[in-house]
């Protein structure tokens, strides 16, 4: 029997800049450059999403893509495999 998550997989990544104060971002601003730079990263644009997890729905109206889905779930292990059944 096959692995059900056999056909997910993580696509893309990105590293934000890093410091304690970062001039001009707070929270929101270094995670949405994050996301759309993973997005870059895995070839697709913020159109292609169909579904967040954890807070992010921020950063979907700031990228101005939707509709998508979205869990609440919480962060780490968990959050991966819900996206992956998601899929």
């Amino acid at each position: 029997m096959e692995h059900p998550f056999r056909e997910a997989a993580i696509a893309g990544a990105f590293v934000t800049k890093q410091g304690r104060v970062l001039e001009g971002h707070d929270a929101d601003t270094i995670t949405l450059e994050a996301s759309l730079g993973a997005l870059h990263d895995a070839g697709i644009s913020p159109r292609d999403v169909d579904g967040v997890i954890g807070q992010a729905i921020q950063i979907v109206h700031a990228a101005r893509s939707g509709p998508v889905w979205r869990s609440r779930s919480a962060l780490g292990v968990p959050t991966l495999f819900e996206a992956a059944a998601a899929i």
